[in-house]
């Protein structure tokens, strides 16, 4: 059988069409009681702290109307009894509401906030989440800038059955100039839209003091099981 290179370049042309992107903005919200159960594996450079694997399972406890500014809010509920929150946004993105955007030991914690994780949207090229001077530690200045940007989609498999997804990756910088501090989060997440959740999410945190990198840990996490329940 002969091909031309013009009948070479259609066949290509229509594998790349019916290839098309996954849609978060068609995605589910989960109803109230669905879970995720996951599994956590967490590594450090430091050798006195071994590797960990944990489960987790969360349970979405229902929707509020409105809060801090977002409506239609899911609330739920971590294995150890916190309650996280995160809004579906109309284009596909997903916020959450961060309890904590500067995790540095011994520092001054903001109020919390939301932040946004552009699944369907216009990346964030780079966004200043906090620019704050504390008055408790000598007037130091502590920054948090956050960015993230869709990489295209992605495919995973859950209880043996393909999800399609999309893939974005984001990047955190905690910093405090004044002391050569800084803390770098490196994330990738996978979204399934079709259960409205992530089903993957791996994490690379760095932290560097004037110049010199004292630790660096991993986390990886895998959507093992879920239940989602119709919005009712």
């Amino acid at each position: 059988m002969r091909f031309t290179v013009s009948s070479l370049l259609l066949s290509l042309l229509l594998l790349a069409c019916s290839d098309s992107p996954v849609d978060p903005s068609q995605g589910v919200r989960p109803g109230v009681q669905s879970t995720f159960t996951s599994t956590r594996e967490v590594t450090s450079s430091d050798p006195s702290s071994p590797r960990r694997f944990d489960t987790l399972r969360v349970t979405a406890e229902g929707y509020l109307t409105s809060y801090q500014g977002k409506s239609d809010v899911l609330q739920y509920t971590t294995p150890g009894g916190a309650v996280r929150y995160l809004a579906y946004e109309a284009n596909g993105d997903l916020s959450s509401f961060e309890s904590s955007v500067f995790p540095i030991p011994d520092t001054w914690f903001p109020s919390p906030m939301w932040v946004r994780l552009p699944f369907g949207g216009t990346p964030i090229v780079e966004e200043v989440l906090l620019d704050t001077i504390d008055g408790d530690r000598g007037g130091l200045r502590l920054r948090t800038i956050y960015s993230a940007e869709s990489r295209g989609s992605g495919s995973m498999k859950v209880r043996g059955e393909s999800f399609d997804g999309v893939r974005l990756h984001y990047r955190y910088r905690y910093e405090i100039a004044e002391e050569g501090y800084a803390r770098t989060v490196e994330g990738s997440s996978l979204y399934l839209p079709r259960i409205g959740w992530r089903g993957e999410i791996d994490e690379v945190t760095t932290t560097v003091v004037d110049g010199d990198t004292l630790s660096s840990s991993t986390v990886k996490t895998r959507l093992v099981d879920y239940v989602v329940t119709p919005i009712g």
